[in-house]
């Protein structure tokens, strides 16, 4: 087998630089070959790993002097996401601007994760097809997912 699955993905997951630990939220059990950075975008939000909480006024006060100083950035995006002027502070205006800066910065990568999970499977499904030419070799058509998932396994025995 010339692919190590496992160290390939890790890799490639690993190296992506932005303020999530994607590596955190991956599941090999449910990879989407086809469209994995809109299902780990979508992991990611349901698990809340986008939401950032500043714990200090004085540091969120901080961060908006720098980022936000008008405040029309940080109040549009807790307007969109249905706060009401009332309940708005700057520890909330703050939080809710650097996770929506995360979610943003994911997006920026998402279509690369998706590519290379795409191209991966095509690398798969090569290997699958020179594996099957091989002597003794019997998968049926239908079975390429049990046999990425036995080149897994054979990855983590390793």
């Amino acid at each position: 087998m010339k692919i190590n699955l496992e160290k390939v993905i890790e890799d490639f997951l690993g190296g992506i630089n932005i303020d999530v630990d994607i590596l955190y939220y991956f599941d090999w059990d449910s990879i989407d070959w086809e469209d994995a950075g809109n299902k780990l975008y979508n992991v990611i939000d349901t698990d809340s790993g986008f939401e950032f909480e500043f714990s200090h006024y004085g540091t969120a006060m901080e961060y908006l002097s720098k980022n936000d100083y008008s405040l029309t950035n940080s109040l549009q995006i807790a307007s969109d996401l249905g706060y009401e002027v009332d309940n708005l502070n700057s520890v909330i205006l703050a939080s809710i601007m650097v996770s929506q800066e995360m979610k943003e910065e994911f997006l920026k990568v998402e279509y690369k994760i998706t590519d290379f999970f795409t191209d991966l499977l095509i690398e798969l499904e090569n290997e699958f097809d020179k594996e099957r030419e091989k002597d003794n070799f019997e998968y049926k058509e239908d079975e390429l997912q049990n046999w990425i998932f036995e080149v897994k396994l054979k990855c983590n025995q390793k």
